[in-house]
């Protein structure tokens, strides 16, 4: 009866053995787990937080540093939705005033597009520049000679 059961045992053990089932000292490379695949709705969700990190990237460069150029200015203000002469011409006043080391967005979202969180950065620049109720009043008249016919 022992010889009756340790046959299967015995073969199970051989088939272990002959599947890799088993652990060898003489293997090459353990084994590793597929990483999951990534679904349709992540993949998604990660392109859509990229596109929502260009974009913010994007606009925070003008709100913490001035656009490098009256070229690239006005390409943020016409990507803002803002008519390009509107653009140029305010442009061209914004830089009569503050020079285009002043060229941040808060010159079009404040002064045109009327936002209160863009104005109250440019009273921020308009203090730290040093620049008088008298100058900031000048600068608001010139640049809203831009859109208003």
């Amino acid at each position: 009866m022992k010889f009756v059961l340790a046959i299967p045992v015995i073969a199970l053990a051989a088939a272990a053995c002959d599947s890799g089932g088993g652990s060898s000292s003489t293997s090459s490379a353990p084994r590793q787990a597929a990483a999951p695949a990534k679904s349709a709705a992540e993949i998604a969700a990660e392109e859509r937080q990229a596109a929502l990190d260009a974009e913010r990237a994007r606009l925070s460069a003008g709100m913490t540093t001035p656009f490098a150029s009256q070229e690239e200015w006005v390409a943020g203000c016409i990507g803002a939705g803002i008519d390009e002469t509107i653009c140029t011409c305010t442009v061209e006043k914004a830089v009569e005033h503050v020079g285009e080391e002043g060229l941040y967005t808060w010159v079009w979202e404040g002064y045109v597009a009327g936002d209160g969180t863009a104005r109250m950065r440019s009273n921020k620049y308009f203090a730290d520049a040093g620049i008088s109720k008298d100058g900031q009043q000048a600068f608001a008249d010139d640049v809203g000679t831009c859109y208003t016919y």
